[in-house]
């Protein structure tokens, strides 16, 4: 809990608005936010931003990449993709974590 602090301390607002583009974020990022007696107008506020994002960039930007004969005649490729793009961040970073707990145990 306390490492879950400190994270959301620096990071709270910006865990809060990327976590809506990661459904399994989406999910845990408010419970555990919660726990750590986040500030509640800061949650608030993130909230909101995040919802706005969500709601009007995503739609707008699947509109507007619609109308491209490319991308509208390769759905499942593009899906796919925007997938795999929004899991990397969470990939690289338990990659990264994995390296440094193990090159921990190594100077033990």
């Amino acid at each position: 809990m306390k490492r879950a602090q400190r994270f959301f301390d620096d990071y709270g607002s910006q865990a809060i608005i990327l976590a809506r583009f990661v459904s399994i974020l989406r999910t845990f990022v408010p419970f555990i936010i919660g726990m750590t007696h986040f500030n509640h107008r800061r949650f608030i506020i993130a909230n909101l931003v995040g919802a706005v994002i969500w709601g009007v960039a995503l739609p707008s930007m699947g509109y507007a990449l619609g109308r491209i004969p490319l991308i509208s005649n390769h759905v499942e490729i593009v899906c796919l993709c925007i997938v795999l793009i929004s899991i990397l961040p969470l990939v690289f970073k338990a990659f990264t974590s994995w390296l440094s707990r193990s090159e921990e145990i190594e100077t033990k």
